[in-house]
């Protein structure tokens, strides 16, 4: 099919409808980009789209049913969708006329055959062409749902984080999960610098802006497809957000360390270790299933990083192929709070689906705790907000492991520090990265 003869919207529905339950809406995107050969243009109004429907669903669904005593479950996933996305394009697409939005929404159930819901689909859409932004809400007496529905946040989710931090700081963190954040990638200095890169990115058109808080990190406002980036192809650079960036930083490999990464694909973590110490030492990169290490293989490859070797185990089970390690690293699998702004699916989950993951995480760190070589550092790490899989599981590993105790960071990372300085908790709207936690042990003599 001719990429111009591609109707995006209606694409962008059959996607949605597609994703309802599913967590890969990444996964989702590129194949329907690959399927269809869409160009450049088409494939960012497709993934706007698809994206802003995902981030804002509670607020569209607020507005539909501010519009319509119909019940949800008397309107089709097609034309539910239909209206979601019509509502985003009035309500935060300015580019798109609302005449554009209406006509185009009122075409699509046409097209899905579904013809006696054009007249619903063009009556709430004319309604909402006349809040002229003012978009309804829960009045603010019932704060939780108030911020649900204004940030399109799970009220678990919410709850989670106003019982670790406030509900002040909780609205903060909400907020900065609606913007946009830069690419930040991490300089590959065993085959290029930071300014070499930075160079032929700028030369480039991407617009990269050093961040100077670390040697090597680098964020771009307009990255695009980066698998056509001539850099990434050769290595000269990986993905990694700044707050993993600054967790490597803080646990400062050295070049004669043994080093285990537990639960560690995609390989970020492994990858920036392995620039630390200028490919050298050695780094041992573990996570469950083949497809998994296949991706840390590959991308290690390109890198040009040959300290990694890779190996397949359950790390939250005793593993005896693995050697004693001067440093290990726990970066378990947790609830994601802190990587929203990426993974937009995160926002709906629910409470049963965070409460049995302490359980693992706990042991995830006590498993690596007995491969920590005297004096060696045991580092925990997750990209979630929520002191239960954080401090808490600290706290309680300390408790029961005596031989372990807290490490200091470097004074240069003070200011992340929580009630002691081996704990630190990076937060999104601080720093406009990933949230992100931290604790650093070391096993004593």
């Amino acid at each position: 099919m001719n990429d111009k003869n591609i109707n995006i919207r209606l694409l962008a529905v059959k996607a949605l409808v597609e994703l309802e339950g599913e967590d890969f809406s990444q996964n989702i995107i590129d194949e329907y980009i690959r399927e269809y050969k869409l160009n450049k243009q088409n494939s960012s109004f497709f993934t706007y789209l698809v994206y802003g429907v995902i981030e804002k669903k509670l607020l569209l669904d607020y507005v539909i049913l501010s519009f319509t005593g119909t019940k949800f479950k008397k309107i089709t996933k097609e034309i539910l969708n239909i209206l979601r996305i019509g509502i985003f394009q009035i309500l935060f697409m300015n580019s798109v006329p609302n005449s554009a939005a209406v006509n185009e929404s009122v075409k699509l159930a046409y097209k899905f055959k579904q013809t006696s819901a054009k007249g619903l689909v063009n009556a709430i859409l004319r309604k909402v062409t006349l809040l002229n932004g003012d978009v309804p809400l829960p009045k603010k007496d019932d704060m939780i749902s108030y911020l649900s529905v204004k940030c399109s946040v799970s009220t678990d989710i919410i709850n989670v984080l106003k019982n670790s931090y406030g509900i002040e700081k909780t609205e903060k963190i909400l907020e900065s999960f609606n913007e946009i954040p830069p690419v930040s990638i991490r300089v590959n200095n065993t085959k290029t610098t930071r300014d070499e890169l930075f160079a032929k990115l700028e030369e480039k058109g991407l617009n990269p802006v050093i961040n100077e808080y670390l040697s090597n990190n680098i964020f771009i406002n307009n990255m695009g497809d980066i698998n056509r980036n001539f850099e990434f192809k050769r290595g000269h650079f990986h993905i990694q957000d700044t707050s993993s960036q600054i967790a490597m930083d803080i646990i400062a490999p050295k070049e004669d360390n043994i080093i285990l990464d537990l639960c560690s694909a995609p390989g970020g973590k492994s990858f920036t270790m392995a620039e630390i110490i200028n490919n050298k030492g050695t780094i041992y990169s573990v996570d469950r299933t083949p497809q998994k290490i296949k991706m840390v293989e590959k991308m290690a490859t390109q890198l040009g990083l040959d300290c990694i070797s890779t190996l397949v185990g359950d790390s939250s089970v005793e593993n005896d192929r693995l050697p004693e390690a001067d440093i290990v690293l726990c970066d378990v699998p947790c609830s994601g709070i802190g990587v929203i702004k990426k993974k937009p699916e995160i926002r709906y989950k629910n409470q049963a689906e965070i409460e049995g993951l302490a359980e693992i995480q706990y042991k995830i760190l006590f498993e690596g705790s007995k491969k920590v070589k005297e004096n060696g550092k045991l580092i925990y790490t997750t990209c979630t907000l929520n002191t239960q899989e954080n401090e808490d599981i600290i706290k309680d590993f300390l408790d029961k492991n005596q031989d372990f105790e807290g490490l200091n960071f470097n004074y240069k990372y003070k200011n992340f520090t929580n009630e002691n300085n081996y704990m630190a908790t990076i937060f999104p709207d601080e720093t406009n990265s990933d949230g992100f936690f931290i604790a650093t042990l070391v096993r004593k003599k």
